[in-house]
């Protein structure tokens, strides 16, 4: 019987563990909440409870939202600490490898169909091999990782892109910014699920119907009926699209920008794809570069899990 690699998908709010005994099998899908687990062995030891003892794993590949440093990691927006030593003695000496969560995502893109894209945009799907690719994961946080071509095969590269400041150009959107009222705004603060909280609230200040308490994928579904929803939408879409350009540029990924996670899920119903490629290719010297890079949402929800698979 052939060992199994186990899989592990740490994000902002879900982990989610499978085995994969052949290179892009994904089998044993499950998927727990991070505030029900004081530590990560915690939830480990609940899912080979839930799908059998972890024996028979050969190693163990692990995407975790935050920097990995010399085999260790600290959630970003949670308290997990991890460490691949650790992990890898509690597991009998088995290969713990930790690599960024959005890294994980970004090792998916050469193995994704058709059926597992949504363009955003009229530029069809790039080739395989057309040139560095770049994946912006919008969830709890903000996260970005780049897919980079190289004469050995494929190299991801992570990044801390979410905690770059952001500020907009144009006048309106400045001082929606500046009503928004963080002292240095970032990535981060707009775009990600306290983002779209916070930019909801702000520009619903005059009314008195508990936006306190409303969550972000309730301002994407009131976006229809709602018109602060709706202004909400428009200015996410914008900044989203300001943002993808500014980091397509910086990362000269002519190989394509690929959206992710569970607020681009919520967004997606509502997207308004025009603003979005407007916003993207609102550059006076870099328009035409811009406007001939593809855009699209990862539809398949295991992305990461099957960028692990092949890790």
């Amino acid at each position: 019987m052939s060992r199994c690699r186990l899989l592990v998908d740490i994000g902002g709010t879900n982990v989610r563990f499978a085995r994969s005994e052949r290179e892009g099998e994904i089998a044993a899908h499950r998927s727990y909440r991070i505030q029900d687990f004081d530590r990560f062995a915690a939830a480990l030891k609940t899912y080979e409870a839930d799908t059998g003892e972890l024996n028979d794993c050969r190693d163990v590949v692990i995407g975790a939202a935050g920097p990995v440093i010399n085999g260790r990691v600290t959630l970003t927006n949670g308290d997990w600490h991890l460490s691949e030593k650790d992990i890898s003695a509690s597991l009998g000496g088995v290969a713990v490898t930790l690599v960024n969560d959005v890294e994980a995502v970004a090792l998916s893109l050469p193995h994704l169909t058709a059926d597992d894209l949504l363009a955003l945009g009229n530029i069809d799907a790039p080739e395989e091999a057309s040139g560095t690719k770049l994946v912006l994961n919008v969830g709890t946080g903000f996260g970005a990782a780049t897919l980079i071509p190289t004469q050995i095969g494929w190299q991801s590269c992570p990044s801390e892109a979410g905690h770059m400041s952001f500020a907009h150009h144009e006048s309106s959107q400045s001082e929606v910014l500046s009503r928004c009222g963080a002292p240095r705004f970032t990535i981060e603060d707009a775009l990600s699920g306290s983002g779209v909280q916070r930019l909801y609230q702000t520009l619903n200040a005059d009314e008195e119907n508990g936006t306190d308490a409303i969550q972000p994928e309730q301002v994407f579904t009131r976006a229809i009926s709602d018109p602060v929803a709706a202004e909400t939408v428009k200015h996410f879409s914008t900044w989203l699209g300001q943002v993808a350009s500014d980091l397509a540029l910086v990362t000269a990924a002519w190989g394509g920008v690929y959206l992710v996670g569970g607020i681009i899920e919520g967004w997606r119903p509502v997207a308004e794809p025009t603003g979005f490629r407007r916003s993207f290719e609102d550059n006076a010297k870099m328009k035409d570069r811009l406007a001939s890079i593809y855009s699209g949402i990862i539809l398949r929800k295991d992305a990461a899990l099957l960028g692990l698979a092949f890790a």
